[in-house]
């Protein structure tokens, strides 16, 4: 699935607590009864509100992930990537050095899979650092911040790296004095924002710039 910068920029710089399927689905650049076959299938969650059934923000953003590049979201976001992503989330150079053995194991398991060396290895690390999180949340400054977007808004950095955010659906709910309402899985969710969160960062180490530092 691709998206066209504006929509991507649309929905990170111009956010809105909940989005109706068709707008949703415009943003997605996917028929509306896709995205209701996603919903009917658990991959994304909806709301039921007054006017209908609805998207929290975050959990659009999480389904889009699941879909887009993070180079790509990131080229379309520009200058204003930091208004939208945490900073430990954006993307920055790795150079690794590891047996030959692995990368040949990447490659297969890649193959077999039919995905990139990068989604392999965003697995594994998705796992090592999910089982730490809570000690790394006290050690690294913004991990936990970075760790819970975007269930959670965003909250700036200490330099001035982050934004603001867009409020929660249950936020939104109690400032317009109408009641909120409890994400329904919330262990779910938190492992779904891993995922996207790893997919994405892993992109940044493809298997030939890892090859390349193996001598």
């Amino acid at each position: 699935m691709t998206t066209t910068p504006t929509h991507i920029r649309t929905l990170f710089l111009h956010p809105k607590p909940t989005y109706a399927i068709g707008e949703a689905a415009r943003l997605l650049e996917m028929d509306w009864r896709d995205l209701r076959g996603w919903m009917e299938t658990g991959e994304v969650e909806g709301i039921e509100t007054d006017e209908g059934l609805v998207l929290p923000w975050a959990e659009l953003v999480s389904f889009g992930m699941d879909f887009w590049s993070q180079e790509g979201v990131e080229e379309a976001l520009g200058a204003e990537l930091a208004e939208a992503l945490p900073e430990l989330l954006r993307l920055t150079e790795l150079e690794v050095r590891i047996p030959r053995m692995e990368v040949v194991a990447l490659e297969r398991l890649a193959a077999l899979d039919g995905e990139t060396v990068s989604a392999v290895l965003a697995r594994e690390l998705r796992d090592l650092v999910s089982a730490h999180s809570d000690w790394l949340s006290q050690e690294v400054p913004g991990f936990a911040e970075a760790l819970a977007w975007p269930e959670l808004p965003l909250v700036p950095s200490p330099r001035g790296g982050g934004a603001a955010g867009v409020p929660s659906a249950k936020q939104a709910a109690s400032e317009d004095g109408t009641p909120g309402r409890t994400p329904k899985r919330s262990g779910d969710a938190k492992r779904k924002t891993e995922a996207a969160m790893f997919s994405l960062a892993a992109r940044r180490v493809p298997a030939a710039d890892i090859d390349a530092v193996i001598h």
